[in-house]
């Protein structure tokens, strides 16, 4: 057994299916609130769920197109990611979840991710779709493009964000290129892959900045030291594991949420 590995344990499946979904579930995103509730996008179904504190399902808004990522703006408010319509939708969290103001993207988009009033919204590079070259656009939150970086970006999907001082550090999931670890200026300061991953698409940071990124055609989660180097694999498809597509650690509890391409269940283990 590797001793770098923190002690794991599995714990429940929370069952995301609402009475009023017409596919299965396709939960491409999620995080938590400030107040403990949590907001899945689900991708099929075009909707947006929110869990309470006990895992169920207390709230369902209807969407016009699917979601993809989302990220908290602040204590009430949340950006999602439309991504076959190319904009970044706002919404109200607080009480009653409600649409707000939205704003365009240069391409198809996916991963999103927020840093001192920032944007950081993973678009396009998916070919069989005519996208463009993936790249990382940067925008404000009135919705006006900073910047935007390419560098070693494929098809980037999920991404996150370290503070560390006076740096940002990017860590991006990219399909076919890996763990693509950047700073906020677009300098490349590592790439991770792994002969046992396939098709890298979930990254979160853990516990003391430990990284866990996903293989969803390897149906594995894998987890790196905070250099990006790798200490071992944690899940695979002994632990139910099926096309893993996303990621959340929520340090609060040590608890990590795996979400799953096409399935109606979140699988959730204990992590310290």
């Amino acid at each position: 057994m590797n001793s770098l590995l923190p002690a794991i344990s599995q714990l429940e499946c929370i069952h995301i299916k609402a009475k009023e979904d017409k596919c299965f579930c396709d939960i491409s995103d999620f995080c938590i609130l400030p107040n403990g509730t949590a907001l899945l996008t689900d991708h099929e179904n075009k909707c947006l769920k929110r869990l309470d504190n006990k895992n169920r399902i207390s709230e369902r808004l209807q969407l016009s197109a699917k979601p993809y990522g989302i990220c908290i703006v602040d204590d009430s408010t949340a950006a999602v990611t439309l991504h076959m319509v190319k904009k970044v939708q706002f919404v109200t969290t607080n009480t009653k979840m409600s649409l707000k103001s939205s704003f365009s993207v240069g391409d198809h988009c996916r991963g999103i991710a927020h840093c001192y009033s920032l944007l950081y919204v993973c678009c396009g590079g998916w070919k069989a779709e005519n996208e463009g070259p993936g790249h990382v656009e940067v925008y404000n939150t009135a919705g006006t493009l900073m910047k935007s970086f390419d560098h070693h970006l494929s098809i980037p999907l999920h991404i996150t964000i370290r503070k560390q001082d006076s740096t940002d550090w990017l860590y991006i999931a990219d399909s076919n290129n890996g763990l693509i670890m950047m700073t906020s200026k677009g300098y490349v300061v590592n790439i991770f892959t792994h002969k046992d991953m396939l098709n890298y698409t979930g990254v979160c940071l853990g516990p003391e900045n430990q990284i866990f990124v996903t293989g969803l055609d390897s149906n594995n989660v894998a987890m790196l030291a905070e250099d990006g180097q790798y200490v071992g694999t944690i899940f695979t498809k002994k632990e139910g594991l099926k096309e893993p597509q996303s990621l959340f650690y929520d340090k609060k509890t040590s608890k990590l949420y795996v979400m799953m391409v096409d399935n109606d269940t979140v699988k959730t283990f204990d992590i310290k």
